[in-house]
């Protein structure tokens, strides 16, 4: 009778966690992104907002945070977010809702958007995309800039000058 009593209650305390709604940022519209990602002054990224379950109404917002290098554009929704999810801009950040006021919410895609890294962005730089349902973010994306890779051979071609000038200097002397 033990047995029974303790596995219902574990049924009933883990029904919930099993259903628990989790929605994140991805680069591919599948699985969620990486902590991180690399990329140019100038580059547009596509972004999608996806959700691992059905039926969970919500509200998010996507910033680009404060002394960000990047904008927001091209906000739209996917019928993967209901027939009612809408898409305001607030001014620099977006409030997403996925909402149907009733069980069309699929797991999958809900949100795409596009984030513009500023053309005089300086490789080194890092900032974060957060994606956020109240004060604590339910998911941030860090963006670093890199140089572009011309640059990099660019000052790889200079360094090997540099060397072999030094060698031909010694060879001299």
């Amino acid at each position: 009778m033990k047995k029974k009593f303790l596995l219902l209650i574990m049924v009933f305390c883990m029904a919930p966690l099993a259903m628990a709604l989790t929605v994140g940022l991805s680069l591919d519209g599948v699985d969620f992104a990486p902590e991180a990602v690399e990329v140019l002054p100038g580059q547009i990224l596509p972004i999608y907002v996806i959700s691992d379950s059905d039926g969970a109404d919500y509200v998010e917002y996507i910033s680009p945070g404060t002394e960000s290098l990047a904008t927001i554009s091209n906000v739209q929704s996917y019928p993967n977010a209901g027939d009612l999810a809408s898409v305001t801009d607030l001014g620099g950040y977006f409030e997403l809702v996925a909402d149907d006021s009733g069980s069309n919410i699929y797991a999958g895609k809900h949100f795409s958007f596009e984030i513009t890294i500023a053309a005089d962005a300086t490789p080194g730089d890092s900032r974060y995309l957060h994606l956020y349902n109240a004060p604590v973010p339910d998911d941030t994306l860090r963006y670093d800039i890199v140089p572009e890779p011309g640059t990099v051979f660019l000052l790889g071609l200079g360094g090997l000058a540099l060397i072999r000038k030094r060698k031909l200097v010694a060879v001299r002397l």
